[in-house]
């Protein structure tokens, strides 16, 4: 069991930006915990509530009683507040196990960001924040993080309407050209370093780029990249590999009947470094 220990603490604002905590009144003995993990946190509001040993009061009913869970405590606004606990259990089954808590109480889980575009992608993606959304228009995001062997620390920032994270929709971010591009998202191998690249085009042309740091041949980086774009419904046609390049040709037929061919070339430069292309071009019939 981790020993508590309690200090005084005095906060004195000299100058006070927009974003920072002001006239925050703190409990003459306050955790050492509730300092390191939520005493500086910086807030959007002229006036911070502190609640020692007490979640924001939109979670507390949702998240009382909480099993193998000991609350630090919170600070905050009406519309923005920041709670902090601690958990037994690895940082991801802590994470699962609130989630399915707020969701027997009413929370879904915020809409999905939705791709922004095909092309070359990095691998593993990024795994974004657990985030839930409640029916009177508060956000809730959970995030663990590894406390003891045995315990996690979980924040959870509250927010009400345009204070937190949007509940709304994503919408992907292509411009009207791209959307009727079939261009495929290809993701990179894993434990390979992605340093950039990009896509675009229109009318009857598109095209992908993005240059990769691996030791992987073109032929092995050729073949994975392969299998993405036939599990996307291109067809392959015919291919080549050398020791420095790699090429594979595909064709497809879109939801709307058009003809596409497709060249994804694989070329290697100096050192680790590999650069991926890959260009579109309708078909006229």
């Amino acid at each position: 069991m981790r020993t508590l220990r309690f200090v005084t603490v005095t906060i004195v604002i000299l100058a006070t930006p927009a974003w920072a905590v002001a006239q925050v009144t703190l409990p003459d003995s306050v955790s050492i915990e509730f300092v390191q993990l939520l005493a500086f946190m910086p807030m959007m509001s002229r006036q911070a509530e502190v609640a020692v040993g007490r979640l924001p009061e939109r979670l507390a009913a949702d998240l009382h009683p909480v099993v193998d869970t000991r609350v630090v405590g919170s600070i905050g606004s009406r519309d923005l507040s920041v709670g902090a606990l601690i958990a037994s259990g690895q940082p991801r089954e802590v994470e699962q196990r609130i989630a399915e808590q707020l969701g027997a109480a009413g929370w879904t889980r915020r809409p999905e960001v939705a791709e922004s575009r095909g092309g070359f992608q990095s691998e593993p993606r990024q795994r974004w924040p657990t985030a839930l959304c409640s029916p009177d228009d508060y956000s809730v995001q959970v995030t663990a993080t590894a406390y003891t062997n045995d315990s996690s620390v979980v924040r959870l920032t509250l927010g009400r309407e345009d204070m937190g994270i949007s509940c709304r929709e994503s919408e992907p971010t292509t411009t009207p050209f791209e959307l009727d591009l079939p261009i495929p998202i290809l993701r990179a191998p894993p434990g390979t370093e992605h340093r950039g690249g990009g896509s675009g085009g229109g009318g009857d042309d598109g095209h992908a780029e993005a240059r990769l740091r691996t030791e992987m041949s073109p032929g092995s980086l050729l073949a994975h990249y392969a299998r993405q774009m036939i599990e996307q419904g291109w067809q392959p046609i015919t291919q080549a590999t050398s020791e420095d390049v790699a090429i594979h040709v595909f064709r497809m037929m879109d939801a709307n009947g058009v003809a596409w061919q497709s060249a994804l070339y694989v070329t290697v430069l100096q050192n680790e470094d590999r650069d991926l292309y890959l260009r579109l071009t309708r078909v006229r019939q």
